[in-house]
C-alpha cells in the first residue's frame, strides 16, 4: 500500500477529489461551505479533507482571514 506522500488517497479524500472535479467541470464556484452540502458533511470536515489534497499537491486552496477561498484542482489533481 502506498503511503499518502506518495500519492494515496483515502475513500473520503477521494469523495471530495472528485466532487471538486465535478463542481468544476460545471463551472461552480468550490467553497468548503458548498463541498460540505454536497458532500453531507461539516464543513470543517471538508477543510480537513481539502487540506490533505493540497499538502499532496491535488488542489489549490488558500484561505485568507474572513474571506472565502475558491478551491481548485492542479494539473496533477486533475490527473487522478
Amino acid at each position: 500500500m502506498r503511503d499518502e506522500a506518495e500519492g494515496y488517497l483515502t475513500p473520503r479524500q477521494r469523495d471530495v477529489l472528485l466532487e471538486i472535479a465535478r463542481l468544476e467541470h460545471l463551472h461552480q464556484a468550490i467553497t468548503l461551505a458548498r463541498l460540505g452540502v454536497e458532500l453531507k458533511m461539516p464543513r470543517q470536515n471538508a477543510r480537513t479533507y481539502v487540506l490533505a489534497l493540497r499538502d499532496q499537491g491535488l488542489v489549490l486552496y488558500e484561505a485568507g482571514e474572513r474571506q472565502t477561498a475558491v478551491i481548485r484542482l492542479t494539473d496533477q489533481g486533475r490527473a487522478m
